[in-house]
């Protein structure tokens, strides 16, 4: 839907059921985070949920379900592939807080270059590197090791990218 992934899922039955909760990861391996969460309904018959992802990007969904005594039931894991969306983005950045090194995932709409700026919080540019990136997702891996501890802005232009992530480093 546009630049949102909607995500809808159908439950034959619930007993016990406290919620059912949408994760995603950028691999579909680890990494997972919380979209969004419904409370389950405990109904015999179908129940038809509807989650919406503000800020999807090539990744693989989860959905899981909670159990009023903390049991958790996964189900399978789907892979959502966005074609035809035009403007690249900053997918993730990782870890954050970082400490020696923080990985970036790029979304580019096409080939070419782009300019990655590390400022501080008062617009200093503390680091400058041009890289060549590839149509689709790119991985990026910046050295923080000369940067003393603060907040920090990482921002990506070109390759269709302009966009900007906030960043700590422990």
């Amino acid at each position: 839907m546009g630049k949102n992934n909607m995500i809808t899922w159908t439950t034959a039955s619930e007993v016990n059921n406290d919620v059912q909760i949408v994760e995603r990861s950028k691999d579909g391996i680890s990494g997972w985070e919380m979209v969004g969460k419904v409370n389950g309904t405990n109904g015999s018959g179908d129940v038809t949920y509807e989650v919406y992802d503000n800020k999807p990007f090539n990744i693989s969904f989860i959905n899981s379900s909670v159990d009023f005594d903390g049991q958790e039931q996964m189900s399978k894991i789907v892979s959502v592939r966005r074609d035809g969306i035009k403007g690249g983005r900053i997918n993730a950045i990782y870890p954050n807080p970082a400490t020696h090194q923080l990985t970036a995932d790029l979304q580019s709409d096409t080939d070419g270059d782009a300019v990655i700026t590390i400022s501080d919080i008062t617009g200093k540019v503390m680091t400058t590197s041009k890289i060549y990136l590839r149509e689709g997702i790119n991985n990026h891996q910046s050295d923080l090791t000369s940067l003393p501890s603060g907040m920090y802005i990482l921002k990506v232009e070109g390759a269709g990218i302009n966009e900007f992530k906030k960043f700590v480093k422990e």
